[in-house]
């Protein structure tokens, strides 16, 4: 149908771009992809896309580049070429459906062993700074964090002091658990300890003693 394509979808809680192009250089690709996050119609007369799309919902794109790169003859009409295309995005999402659906059951697998593996060793008695321990790099494995953090509540001083940590470089164990953080001088802190349910802050507009 050309001389280049690519295939541009986004999958996954945290909406990964996934790109893979052929026949066209990096900046082409990149421009490519950018117009058709932004709005299709962008795109340059000697293109033709459209979209992966299955059952489940839309995976996103599968673009080709036309006629200026044609190596040969075209012996097809440009309704009889965008079926083609379609075609081959519709192959696509079945296989992007499948390969999904392994990724999730196996992540599923994963998560499902880490919480068996933490109830074991929460089995038996341990104190609060072992409960840390435990929990920090139980929380990488079961969602998929970069950084994860453990911080216990002192009523007498109304702080919470940093108890375990996951995912840091090495070599900052020793500051890290020097952190103290104040609810006194802390809204955010605050706030979570006022409504003892799970919540989400912003990274942006959270304080810099939260976010540390």
């Amino acid at each position: 149908l050309g001389g280049g394509f690519l295939i541009a979808v986004r999958h996954g809680p945290r909406a990964e771009h996934i790109v893979c192009s052929y026949g066209m250089d990096s900046d082409e690709t990149e421009r490519a992809v950018e117009m058709l996050d932004a709005e299709p119609s962008m795109l340059p007369p000697e293109w033709m896309d459209a979209t992966v799309t299955s059952a489940h919902g839309s995976y996103g794109h599968l673009a080709i580049l036309g006629s200026e790169r044609e190596t040969g003859p075209v012996e097809n009409s440009p309704a009889e070429n965008r079926r083609m295309l379609e075609v081959y995005a519709s192959y696509a999402a079945l296989a992007l459906d499948v390969h999904f659906a392994f990724e999730e059951a196996r992540v599923g697998r994963e998560t499902a062993e880490a919480l068996l593996d933490l109830a074991r060793d929460l089995a038996v008695p341990v104190s609060r700074e072992e409960v840390a321990a435990l929990l920090a790099p139980a929380v990488l494995r079961i969602s998929g964090a970069d950084l994860c953090c453990v911080l216990l509540w002192e009523p007498a001083t109304r702080n919470v002091r940093m108890a375990a940590a996951a995912g840091f470089p090495e070599g900052l164990d020793s500051s890290l658990m020097r952190i103290v953080v104040s609810a006194d001088d802390t809204p955010d802190l605050e706030r979570m300890l006022s409504n003892l349910r799970p919540q989400q802050l912003n990274v942006e507009d959270a304080l810099g003693s939260v976010r540390m």
